[in-house]
């Protein structure tokens, strides 16, 4: 039986140059890897969907990167720190983490990894302020670890956190950059959908790329042209317009 594709991880970008839209952001990140400089902590913020996750992965692997040299801003793909993401994790999504997992892991890092390292801690809205609290410490003091945190919600972030850190506020991307990104998908899996009616379906989504791949997972599987009265079906219009 063959595997169905998901969208929303098969087509996630592995390198810099393929997130769609926030040019300022990748410049300033490229400019942090050619420089060699690294932010004690990073705060990623923006609405679900739109590419925090997708940057916060994609920097700390960088950052963890053992192969590419300082003028590749692009992670290499090849080391051990990019392959092997199972035995050695470095990205943690904090619904699935209580205080005492995280404080466990801050512990153990300056023993367990190498000289720079750097964790990506994604949904850090999910935390309450009082248990942010111990990331303080491991960002003033920690010198050679890294703390990258995403968030849908700025406030509710600790403001000693924020007054520590970097902080990028990312953008959905422009129609004509999701028209860009979502052409050739469209063209490799023959998904039968227009460039009117793929405009209205960016439009629907707000300009949100996880949401239109997901709907990309339902064209898949239909063997008729997408039009659109499909975009205003039950499923799709659920899909598209759920926050």
């Amino acid at each position: 039986m063959r595997k169905m594709k998901d969208f929303t991880v098969d087509y996630r970008p592995h390198r810099f140059n393929a997130v769609w839209g926030n040019a300022d952001i990748k410049r300033i990140i490229k400019g942090w890897i050619l420089k060699d400089i690294r932010p004690n902590s990073i705060v990623l913020v923006g609405r679900c969907g739109i590419g925090k996750s997708t940057f916060g992965k994609l920097i700390a692997q960088r950052f963890n990167c053992h192969l590419s040299p300082n003028n590749e801003p692009e992670p290499c793909e090849q080391c051990d720190s990019c392959v092997d993401c199972i035995l050695h994790p470095k990205e943690f999504d904090l619904t699935n983490l209580s205080v005492d997992e995280v404080r466990y892991r801050l512990r153990n890092a300056i023993n367990l990894f190498n000289p720079e390292t750097t964790f990506y801690w994604d949904e850090m809205q999910r935390w309450y302020m009082k248990n942010q609290e111990i990331f303080l410490k491991p960002i003033e003091e920690a010198e050679r670890l890294h703390h990258i945190f995403s968030t849908t919600d700025i406030k509710a972030i600790d403001e000693a956190i924020l007054s520590r850190s970097v902080v990028l506020e990312i953008f959905p991307p422009s129609p004509d950059e999701m028209v860009a990104g979502l052409t050739p998908i469209v063209a490799e899996c023959s998904i039968k959908i227009s460039e009117a009616v793929l405009r209205k379906l960016i439009k629907m989504s707000r300009n949100t790329p996880r949401k239109c791949l997901s709907a990309f997972n339902v064209f898949a599987t239909m063997e008729v042209d997408i039009t659109e009265e499909t975009l205003e079906s039950d499923l799709i219009r659920k899909m598209l317009l759920s926050e």
